[in-house]
């Protein structure tokens, strides 16, 4: 691309129009995986921003004048690297030597699970609601970004500066094969030796709505899912000259259910919301779980009800009994630990219980949204064509949790075929005694199994499937993708990220 350079022409004085440069910033470990939710700062023309925060796939965009240093800080400001923006700059990649980005956890996390050892009454974690400080570290991050090339020309109309980038921007469309119109809600992938293999669904334009950036020369192989199977469609050169130019082909129209609102989960970790237009009236409070093997088999996995409640606070801990608003009910329950529940004309939700020999109260504010949460069936045991879904509850009633957490877990229990024991994530209405952030269902726990191969097959399976944060015991067996925590010697606590689903609507 090129813009004019305008002023003296006898070369004394060139003013050159700067533009405005829009790129992303990926978050990623040592081992080029990406660091969700990670927390930064930037400081830019003498400003120093407010607290940002990356995506489930830690990225984050930017603006900034091409030419102009840009630094980025730590959100706790424990590191930070200054480097200069680019008009070619399409996204820089830092890499994070030390995870500064986790939180101790041990301070906020919470777990419903029984321990192993108790034979008799149940134990489950609390939190302590007082942050504790920060660990000092010292990180290594390190910047990444496409070579630029300028090179000053002269035409008709005066000088200009050629902008040149090694990095192709890279569009993939694809059109229905029988009407030739953009094709919604098909998962496809791109893969290279450089990049790996990476999935993505188009919407309503028939693309995935960003383009697929790469470095000129890379050859990228192009596979649509048509008919439960890969087909492959191209190998693309990645090219400058293409930039403009989208690669359009032609594929299968992706066949969801009808009369039911479906979590399509694919072998490849994607996971597609579906909502038809019309819903039968037998289905109107239902959703449907679906997983679609590679080869081409689809299992109809359940059926599940949903019900709709207020969205929850995080649950804060009380001694006694709160009385800040006219009482509903108070009854005695029997809900495993907790046993008694108050609600409040306000919509908020207090319960009663013991956690680890201590009695105490924990209060979840009610919030202005409403939210769903599904009744996860008792116990599930699918097992056809090779493909199991199992696992039982152990001491809980926590027997709900959000529909796309559900889809998550489903689909790491078909991947692995390996049977879990859950202890729970929420309650009917999001709350979740006497854990802290079980609330809305954000979260699962599961026991440890006794093979740490098939364990961390499990967490690895969890993290594909969309779950950001998995909490272990800080005194067992380090597993890969988890992060240290008190409180959870005896159990995995696994959240979920949302934007990890694709909703299509038809």
């Amino acid at each position: 691309m090129a813009f004019p350079v305008t002023g003296d022409l006898n070369g004394q004085t060139k003013v050159l129009k700067v533009p405005v440069v829009a790129f992303s910033i990926k978050f990623v470990d040592n081992n080029n995986q990406p660091i969700s939710h990670y927390e930064f700062k930037t400081l830019y023309r003498g400003r120093q921003s407010a607290l940002k925060r990356a995506n489930g796939q830690g990225i984050s965009t930017i603006k900034a004048l091409a030419g102009e240093k840009l630094t980025v800080i730590d959100g706790q400001g424990r590191a930070q690297t200054t480097a200069i923006v680019t008009y070619g700059s399409k996204q820089w990649t830092m890499i994070i030597g030390t995870d500064i980005s986790t939180e101790d956890i041990s301070d906020a996390s919470d777990t419903d699970t029984l321990s192993q050892e108790a034979s008799t009454t149940p134990e489950t974690s609390e939190q302590d609601d007082t942050p504790k400080p920060q660990t000092e570290q010292d990180p290594v991050i390190k910047v990444e970004k496409p070579k630029v090339i300028e090179v000053e020309k002269k035409t008709e109309d005066g000088p200009t500066l050629e902008v040149a980038s090694d990095e192709a921007r890279i569009t993939i469309k694809f059109v229905d094969e029988s009407t030739n119109k953009p094709l919604s809600g098909l998962s496809y992938w791109t893969q290279s030796d450089k990049y790996g293999k990476n999935p993505s669904v188009t919407g309503s334009d028939g693309t995935r709505g960003r383009t697929h950036d790469s470095l000129v020369g890379v050859d990228i192989t192009v596979l649509a899912y048509e008919d439960g199977k890969e087909v492959k469609k191209d190998v693309i050169t990645a090219d400058v000259g293409r930039n403009d130019i989208p690669y359009v082909y032609k594929a299968k129209k992706p066949e969801f259910e009808q009369g039911i609102i479906t979590y399509n989960i694919y072998e490849n970790n994607q996971i597609i919301k579906y909502i038809p237009k019309s819903i039968f009236s037998s289905n109107k409070q239902k959703y449907k779980y679906i997983y679609y093997e590679k080869n081409g088999r689809k299992h109809h996995i359940c059926t599940v009800n949903w019900n709709k409640t207020k969205e929850k606070s995080v649950g804060h801990k009380k001694s006694s009994k709160p009385t800040h608003s006219k009482v509903i009910y108070d009854r005695k329950v029997n809900d495993g630990q907790t046993h008694r529940r108050v609600k409040y004309q306000n919509g908020d939700i207090a319960e009663y219980g013991i956690n680890k020999g201590k009695y105490f109260w924990r209060l979840f504010i009610a919030q202005q949204n409403e939210i769903l949460l599904v009744k996860m069936p008792d116990n599930l045991k699918y097992n056809q064509n090779n493909i199991k879904v199992e696992y039982s509850f152990s001491n809980t009633k926590r027997r709900y949790t959000s529909p796309g957490h559900l889809a998550c877990f489903i689909g790491a229990l078909a991947y692995t075929g390996i049977k879990m024991t859950s202890t729970g994530s929420c309650f009917e209405e999001g709350t979740g005694f006497p854990s802290y952030s079980h609330n809305n269902g954000r979260s699962i726990d599961t026991k440890y199994l006794s093979s740490r191969s098939n364990q961390q097959k499990y967490i690895t399976a969890m993290k594909d499937f969309g779950c950001y944060k998995q909490l272990q015991g800080k005194n067992i067996h380090k597993y890969k993708h988890t992060t240290p925590a008190n409180y959870h010697n005896d159990h995995l606590h696994s959240m979920f990220d949302k934007s990890h689903i694709t909703i299509i609507k038809e």
